[in-house]
C-alpha cells in the first residue's frame, strides 16, 4: 500500500527553471477487510479483473459506463439510490499476484480514495480476498465514521463476487 505524510509537499523544477510546490493528496488507510471465500482464485480473479462488469455482481447498481480499456480506463457507476454516482479509474493490475488497484471519487462523500483488491489462494477451492480503502478524509468525517460504512460494504461485496461465480 502507499500513502503520503500529512500535508506532504513535493518540489518540482518547472520548464522555466523555477521550483514549483505541489501539495499531494493525503491518503489514510481506512479499511482492510479479508474474507475467505469457497471459490478457486482463478474464478474470483476473472470477476475482479474484469474492470467494467460490476453490474453483474454489485448490488444496487443501476448502470456502469466504461471509457477506455486497461490502465487509465474509467468506469462510472450510477446507483439506484437517486443522485448517487461513483467514478473509478484503473491504476494498477498485477496478474501474477492477483492485485487490482483503482482511484475512486464518490459524489456523496466528495472525497478521493484508492481501492485495492488482492487475492491469495489458500487451496484449490478457497481464496483469501482482501479489499482495502485508503481515503483522503474530508473535513468533518472521521476514520471511524467512514470505516463503519465501508467495512460491512466490503464484506458484502466480497461475498457478492463469490456468489456471482457460484450461480
Amino acid at each position: 500500500m502507499f500513502g503520503f505524510a500529512p500535508n506532504a509537499i513535493s518540489v518540482e523544477l518547472a520548464a522555466d527553471g523555477t521550483l514549483q510546490n505541489r501539495t499531494k493528496m493525503v491518503l489514510e488507510l481506512i479499511s482492510s477487510v479479508t474474507e475467505i471465500v469457497s471459490v478457486p482464485i482463478g474464478e474470483v480473479w476473472a470477476v475482479i479483473s474484469s474492470f467494467g462488469c460490476e453490474r453483474l455482481w454489485f448490488p444496487d447498481m443501476k448502470s456502469v459506463d466504461l471509457k477506455g480499456y486497461g490502465i487509465g480506463s474509467v468506469r462510472t457507476y450510477v446507483f439506484h439510490e437517486p443522485g448517487r454516482i461513483a467514478w473509478e479509474r484503473l491504476d494498477y493490475v498485477d496478474v501474477e499476484n492477483h492485485v487490482v488497484r483503482f482511484a475512486v471519487f464518490r459524489n456523496d462523500l466528495l472525497t478521493e480514495s484508492v481501492g485495492t483488491m488482492k487475492l491469495k489462494a489458500l487451496d484449490e477451492g478457497r481464496t483469501a480476498f482482501t479489499w482495502t480503502a485508503e481515503v483522503d478524509l474530508p473535513e468533518g468525517l472521521t476514520k471511524e465514521q467512514l470505516q463503519k460504512e465501508i467495512d460491512p460494504m466490503f464484506r458484502g461485496l466480497i461475498y457478492a463476487v463469490a456468489d456471482a461465480v457460484k450461480t
